[in-house]
């Protein structure tokens, strides 16, 4: 018998409180999307907007947790090169995704006054077969940090975003070490014939290469 994807609609009680306060609505996903054990409990956000691609991730506290992004940083604080982040504003956004390796939180524009967006858990997907992809990512050099997010660009004036990790040992000899991890869930039909029916972000990474 054919499986179907369970996908969580996000709208109307979901989505209401995201339209006043975006970072608060997301700081209050974040704890549900992380994953349990070393480098599987971060969640990050990539957002979509007229004027850029912001990222993001969440700092969890004992108190509340806190979603800083590119667009949070101030000029002079990567060494006096400026982010190339936009502000993450809710004006401008167009669709996010804050994910972790638990499940992603999708959000998009449906409207310039509305939104809609889906929840998919690892719950909601664990009788489906997953295929894990890195995804390599612009950058080839690292132009500066504040511990937090660092400016990387291919060569000296090439593309350039502010990424949510620090890692400037694993860049050199024009190789790109940024990764997005992205797990794709497989289904089979009546004839047993494979397909993608799903995927979504899990992570990101500095490899070495």
């Amino acid at each position: 018998m054919e499986q179907k994807i369970k996908i969580e609609p996000c709208k109307d009680e979901c989505v209401s409180g995201f339209s006043q306060n975006m970072k608060s609505f997301l700081e209050s996903k974040a704890t549900e999307l992380k994953g349990i054990g070393e480098d599987k409990d971060q969640v990050f956000l990539l957002s979509f907007h007229d004027d850029g691609v912001v990222w993001g991730k969440v700092q969890f506290n004992e108190a509340e947790n806190e979603l800083i992004t590119s667009g949070d940083v101030e000029n002079g604080s990567f060494k006096l090169v400026e982010t190339p982040s936009p502000e993450f504003r809710y004006e401008t956004l167009q669709e996010l995704r804050l994910f972790g390796d638990n499940g992603q939180l999708h959000i998009w524009r449906k409207s310039e006054t509305e939104f809609e967006g889906s929840l998919a858990l690892e719950s909601y997907l664990k009788d489906f077969e997953p295929i894990d992809e890195k995804q390599v990512l612009h950058g080839t050099d690292c132009e500066s940090e504040n511990g937090n997010f660092m400016i990387v660009c291919d060569g000296s004036e090439g593309l350039k975003h502010a990424f949510p990790l620090v890692d400037r040992s694993k860049f050199g000899n024009s190789k790109r070490p940024l990764r997005l991890h992205v797990k794709h869930y497989i289904e089979y039909d009546t004839d047993g014939c494979a397909r993608i029916a799903f995927s979504r972000l899990v992570n990101v990474s500095v490899e070495g290469v």
